[in-house]
Formats: C-alpha cells, structure tokens, sequence
C-alpha cells in the first residue's frame, strides 16, 4: 500500500518512513513515495477534498491543534498519530484493492498455488493457537499449498486453506503457481513422413534399372526371346 506525499519537507519524509520501518503494530505492507499513484495522499493543500475521486484517501497535514474533524495529521508528527491513521483508514483500502485483484486471483484456484509468509501475522490473529504458529513457520521457510501444509503437518487441509485465507486478507502472503500441478501441455511427437509402399518399390525399380542400364545389363523383351 502506497502512501503519497504533497508539500512536504524532506525531514518529514524521512521521519514517516522511520515510523513506518519500526512500527510493529501495522498488519499491511506500507510505503511513502513522493510521485505516482498512491493509496493514501498526505498534502498540505488545506482545500482538498476529504476523499479522492478514485475512492483513495486524501488526508490534510494541519498545525497541532488546528483539526477540525475528519481525518487528518497533525504536524510535528508523532509515531502513534501516523499509525493511528493507517489503522483506520488501512482496512477500508485493503479491502478495496483486494476486491479488484480477486476476479483475477480467481483465475487460479488456490489449491494450485503456493503461499510464503511475508512477515509474521499480528498477535491477534496467532493468539496462543499452537497450530497456527506451526502452520506459520512453516509458510516462512518456504512457499507451501495447503495440500502441502496439510501432509507435513497433519492437519484437515480444510483448515490450512483457511489460515492462508485469512492470511491473504491481510495481504500476509505472496503467491505462486503450484508447479506440482497437473498440466494440459504435452510435448508435440515430431513428425516423419513415410513413402507408401507402392511408391518405395517403384524407385527400387527405377534405380535398378539405372543401374543396370550403365552396366550394359538391360535388355528389352526382343533380345531376351
């Protein structure tokens, strides 16, 4: 997830990157970049709508104090405001961009893919579920189906397809093809053509009669009587 910036100082940059790089609290994957699309616009404008057209949150940056409802951050900025916003406003666009990935997701069943942990999910989601935490370690070492999952840890594969479910709401997993599923790709034989037969034994006879002719061999019916 993208977060755009607007009229910012370069400190101010750096410093919502360092938040964002130390916080342990968001369950998104989240970036601050200064030009392209974004997710989330951060701008100093104060005449901005609260919301872009495109269904993206454009949130105003105002002097401490200076907020009057809605959503906004306050400059000096602090660590808890930043991450505060993100929780809230993070659900709503990851529910978004997920929704538009899915028709395409659906292309690709998901037991023909593999899933691998891009970072260890919240506390809330693992609670103290020994299962969870095994199934977990596992997705991090290295990308797994849930039919994988299933035979290695010897749970219901119903409930490994779950987690990862539950993971990939999260934006939690990055996918793969399952290259151990069955394809429909067969290899072309290559083709020979073969002479028919009657044509195989007319060029025998042809070269036979070539050659029999060079040698002073052939004779015609006259001569042979």
């Amino acid at each position: 997830m993208i977060i755009g910036t607007e009229g910012l100082s370069a400190a101010e940059v750096g410093l919502l990157r360092t938040i964002l790089k130390l916080s342990t609290q968001l369950t998104a994957d989240w970036t601050v970049s200064e030009n392209g699309s974004c997710h989330i616009l951060l701008t100093t404008h104060a005449t901005v709508a609260q919301r872009a057209p495109a269904g993206n949150f454009v949130v105003p940056v105002v002097r401490r104090g200076e907020g009057q409802g809605g959503e906004c951050l306050e400059r000096p900025f602090r660590a808890e405001d930043f991450v505060g916003l993100l929780q809230r406003i993070g659900p709503t666009l990851i529910k978004a961009d997920a929704s538009r990935k899915r028709p395409h997701e659906a292309m690709t069943p998901p037991i023909a893919r593999r899933g691998r942990l891009k970072r260890w999910p919240p506390a809330q989601l693992m609670g103290a579920s020994r299962e969870r935490i095994q199934l977990a370690t596992m997705l991090s070492r290295r990308p797994r189906s849930a039919r994988e999952l299933s035979a290695m840890a010897g749970y219901p594969e119903s409930a490994c397809s779950a987690f990862m479910q539950e993971l990939d709401r999260l934006n939690l997993l990055s996918w793969e093809p399952d290259d151990q599923a069955p394809t429909a790709i067969v290899a072309a034989a290559p083709v020979t053509h073969t002479p028919a037969p009657e044509r195989q034994d007319a060029r025998s006879h042809g070269l036979l009669s070539s050659i029999r002719r060079r040698l002073g061999l052939s004779w015609n019916s006259r001569s042979a009587e």
